[in-house]
């Protein structure tokens, strides 16, 4: 569900938690009311199992195979996530 957001919202910079839910909501039925809060937690743990990224705008990509040079924990991110530093 996520990496279908993702995917599908296609931003160059990554997708926001707002997007990520407004998008979910849309293409979903029957999302638990606490679906916000579910969502944040599902994140952080894509984010700590490095399948998505959550660069320095809050944004999030999906991580690329082979792309976890120049990561590094960032605490300017949502969550204190793994975040994508630039150069």
């Amino acid at each position: 569900m996520i990496h279908r957001a993702i995917s599908e919202l296609n931003e160059n910079k990554g997708s926001t938690e707002e997007e990520i839910s407004n998008f979910i909501v849309k293409e979903y039925e029957d999302l638990p009311w606490a679906h916000k809060k579910i969502l944040g937690i599902q994140l952080e743990k894509l984010c700590q199992d490095e399948e998505i990224v959550c660069n320095e705008g809050g944004r999030y990509v999906l991580q690329a195979d082979g792309d976890r040079k120049g990561r590094q924990e960032c605490k300017r991110c949502v969550c204190y996530l793994v975040c994508a530093l630039p150069g």
